[in-house]
């Protein structure tokens, strides 16, 4: 299984997941734009992670190829930016899973639309997106 945890901005977020992801025994790739954060995410996870700097071409690569995609954006004061078009997430594998941590502050996915823990997931292009609010509380 393939997870990639693009712009892990909301860095605590980003790193629990990269944590469960590893100890699942996924191959996990975390796309950031801060060196300092992939260094320390380097040498928290030795190895056992790979960190990417985000680039929209290296992070639609990953997700093409991911069966799990978790966003966690934060960017303090305003929205987060969509990381992932509507027309990359249709060329995803059928049943990959978008995660979107970051659905209150926008959605980092162009698809994303807030759900409740009633009716957590919806389907577009085959591709699961669950964006439950307020996720981390």
């Amino acid at each position: 299984m393939d997870v990639v945890a693009p712009e892990s901005g909301a860095v605590v977020l980003g790193r629990i997941a990269a944590e469960m992801a590893v100890g699942l025994g996924a191959d996990v790739k975390v796309f950031d734009r801060n060196i300092n954060q992939m260094r320390v995410l380097d040498a928290r996870f030795r190895g056992s992670v790979s960190t990417v700097y985000s680039t929209a071409h290296a992070l639609e690569a990953a997700v093409l190829e991911a069966d799990l995609v978790v966003g966690a954006v934060l960017v303090a004061g305003a929205a987060a930016p969509k990381l992932v078009s509507a027309e990359t997430a249709k060329k995803m594998k059928d049943g990959a899973v978008l995660v979107d941590i970051s659905i209150d502050q926008g959605g980092c996915f162009e698809n994303s639309k807030a759900t409740t823990h009633s009716e957590p997931t919806f389907v577009v292009d085959g591709v699961v997106y669950y964006c439950v609010a307020n996720m981390p509380g």
